[in-house]
């Protein structure tokens, strides 16, 4: 279930929030109509620049 969620939703704070405020096991954000609305979610170019790196620097 937790793979339908929106972490990128303005939204995913509070409904995290009533999660665990009425004791759910999970929610899914499948059928919210804001499902597919992403506010900034980053791009792949950023992933690949802020891996750490290793322990010899490369």
């Amino acid at each position: 279930m937790d793979s339908q969620r929106n972490l990128f939703c303005p939204h995913y704070d509070g409904c995290l929030h009533q999660a665990v405020k009425r004791a759910w096991d999970g929610w899914s954000c499948r059928h919210c109509p804001l499902r597919n609305f992403r506010v900034g979610m980053p791009e792949a170019s950023e992933y690949a620049h802020s891996r750490p790196r290793g322990p010899d620097g490369t």
